[in-house]
């Protein structure tokens, strides 16, 4: 029987490469010659590619409970298995998030997003945390910035400064990662008016914040869920005056590696805008929810969610509805597919809890709907705020002092 060390080197490295990222943790301990191989920037390149072209990815819950003046925060790690979503299987234990005190105030952590196994976790009032679940202590970084004053707007009684919106994800053509933070300037003296907005952003590699200036056609921001980060590109659900009509919605696309600002128009539809960006089969998504009087719709309800792929990226002539589903009751707002088409979204608390409860966030299930057959099914998750696409790897923002390239992946 052959061992391990018979093998030739090539072959070891191609087993290795398709491993999980915990097993390799492992096996870092079997000889020096793994530990060095594994923990080489090349071959964690090259073992983010295979997970990333192979589809291996499983799904991130974000939980918050709250009770009184006391909350408690944890990720939960899953597969994107149906059957283990809904009997509740972990991956991984638990994750608790640990709120942080500063100048007598306690900063609550929610989950921006997560890119090639890195999360990004934000703390109110401008504070952030980058980490590696699958390393842990090794992968762990703390950023703090300041409030939104540190934007350069001065202190006046006049406004206030609300709408704080973050995104996240990697600029491969600098081989960075990146936090897009804008602010919406409010005037409130009378009724509240956004009179401006200002934006940062965030290197990793330099541990530094940027203001940008942006366009000034770009004058609102509305990111409700955080940004989604995908080829390159941060995108959001935008809202700006327009002469042509008050209320003109588009697709945000910010790309971060040019820092560029660019406008994609939504797909032609004359019910007002009630939607969300996700990711379907790698195209990007528009999910038009609304209910019979085209208004925004109660849990009462009945409900319609039209699903529109745009099947050339940035073609904006290449929006396709996919789906029209309906009737749907107690669907609230849709957070991502599964592979084998289903649709996972948040409902609204059952009309029978007591008094007060009804648009409890913290108080919701998560259900899926088939994409086909429309039936829905209640997992036994509550309290999820957020629900994203995840991917163990074993990429570490701690910056390293880079090491030659290794000869087994030569």
């Amino acid at each position: 029987m052959a061992l391990w060390m018979d093998l030739p080197e090539d072959m070891v490295v191609e087993i290795l490469l398709r491993l999980p990222a915990k097993s390799l943790l492992r096996f870092k301990c079997v000889c020096r010659k793994w530990l060095v191989l594994i923990e080489s920037p090349s071959f964690i390149d090259l073992h983010l590619r295979v997970r990333h072209n192979n589809g291996d990815q499983g799904i991130l819950l974000f939980h918050e409970y709250i009770k009184g003046e006391e909350g408690k925060s944890f990720l939960s790690f899953h597969s994107d298995s149906d059957d283990e979503l809904l009997s509740g299987v972990n991956v991984a234990p638990h994750l608790e998030l640990d709120s942080v005190e500063d100048d007598g105030r306690i900063h609550k952590p929610f989950l921006v997003g997560s890119c090639n196994g890195i999360v990004c976790l934000s703390l109110e009032f401008g504070k952030f945390i980058l980490f590696n679940p699958v390393l842990r202590g090794c992968g762990y970084k703390k950023i703090s910035i300041t409030t939104p004053l540190a934007f350069g707007c001065l202190p006046n009684p006049e406004f206030e400064y609300s709408d704080v919106d973050y995104g996240f994800g990697y600029d491969s053509l600098n081989d960075d990662y990146k936090i897009l933070s804008t602010v919406n300037i409010m005037h409130y003296r009378g009724y509240p008016f956004i009179v401006g907005n200002k934006v940062e952003i965030y290197n990793l590699s330099t541990n530094s914040w940027r203001k940008l200036e942006l366009d000034d056609g770009f004058s609102r921001f509305s990111a409700d869920p955080p940004m989604l980060f995908f080829n390159g590109n941060l995108h959001w659900i935008n809202l700006e005056d327009d002469d042509r009509d008050w209320n003109y919605y588009y697709i945000a696309c910010f790309n971060l590696g040019t820092e560029v600002l660019r406008k994609i128009p939504i797909p032609d539809i004359e019910l007002p805008i009630n939607g969300f960006l996700v990711l379907l089969d790698e195209y990007l998504t528009f999910i038009q929810r609304y209910s019979r009087d085209g208004d925004s719709p109660n849990p009462s309800d009945i409900i319609y969610f039209d699903i529109w792929i745009m099947k050339g990226y940035g073609i904006n002539e290449t929006w396709i509805k996919r789906y029209h589903l309906e009737p749907l009751w107690n669907v609230d707002r849709p957070l991502l597919f599964l592979k084998n088409d289903r649709l996972i979204c948040k409902d609204y608390p059952s009309p029978f809890d007591p008094p007060g409860d009804l648009f409890d966030e913290y108080k919701r299930h998560l259900v899926s709907i088939d994409l086909n057959t429309l039936q829905t099914q209640q997992y036994h998750h509550i309290n999820v705020i957020r629900a994203i696409s995840y991917r163990e790897t074993l990429v570490s923002i701690i910056n390293k002092k880079s090491s030659p390239p290794n000869p087994l992946l030569l």
